[in-house]
């Protein structure tokens, strides 16, 4: 689904104009969630297709984008900005 999408845009259009490390922070985390929807997404719609190949890509994908968000919300904690590898810039 793409309710991981929400988590970061909420906050983000909420406090973009108040903070701009908000902003920065919503829009990267924003961007990877809707990239890693996107490859699950196609992975998962592949799948009858690829003799189930792609299902193990879709997991590595929800599995890698868990994973990178944690890394990113200990970061953005600790100060620091975090830019997420194999993103895609839909929001700049």
């Amino acid at each position: 689904s793409f309710l991981n999408i929400i988590g970061p845009l909420v906050p983000r259009l909420i406090k973009r104009r108040e903070s701009p490390w908000v902003d920065a922070h919503g829009k990267e985390s924003t961007n990877f969630q809707l990239t890693m929807s996107i490859l699950a997404l196609a992975g998962f719609l592949l799948i009858p297709f690829t003799c189930g190949v792609t299902g193990a890509f879709t997991v590595v994908v929800v599995i890698f984008s868990i994973v990178m968000a944690l890394i990113g919300s200990i970061r953005a904690n600790e100060g620091k900005y975090m830019a997420y590898p194999f993103t895609f810039r839909f929001i700049r």
